[in-house]
């Protein structure tokens, strides 16, 4: 619900974008759903990734199927989603990621000053 508000506020304003549901944690899943939007956009110039899930508890008690669930959706499919978005922004020279990467809020900037973070390398 959230997503489509942020998607009509962003139409409202002149621009566009799409609000979109698959598995992050499967990555040919993603990549594909990254390259749908890409081809039928020409770019990505935003990610919003939002996705992650907790299983609270004290881990002695945690099961090994919540633990495995935790890390393939707030790890590893942080990882799934940002690098084929990135790859797209990088032969653009251009975009932002925006990932809540429980508990550490992460933002990758691509801009005008893209070739000094190739250079150095983008460390997080």
């Amino acid at each position: 619900m959230a997503a489509l508000q942020a998607i009509s506020l962003i139409r409202e304003k002149g621009g566009d974008g799409e609000a979109l549901q698959f598995d992050i944690t499967r990555l040919p899943e993603t990549k594909d759903a990254v390259n749908d939007v890409a081809s039928r956009f020409k770019s990505i110039d935003v990610l919003v990734n939002n996705a992650g899930v907790t299983a609270d508890g004290l881990l002695l008690m945690m099961s090994e199927k919540n633990w495995n669930t935790v890390v393939d959706t707030s790890l590893k499919g942080f990882f799934n989603i940002t690098k084929p978005v990135l790859k797209c922004m990088v032969r653009k020279k251009y975009g932002s990621c925006r990932t809540r990467l429980w508990p550490f809020l992460l933002n990758l900037l691509i801009s005008r000053h893209f070739k000094k973070f190739v250079r150095n390398g983008i460390k997080y």
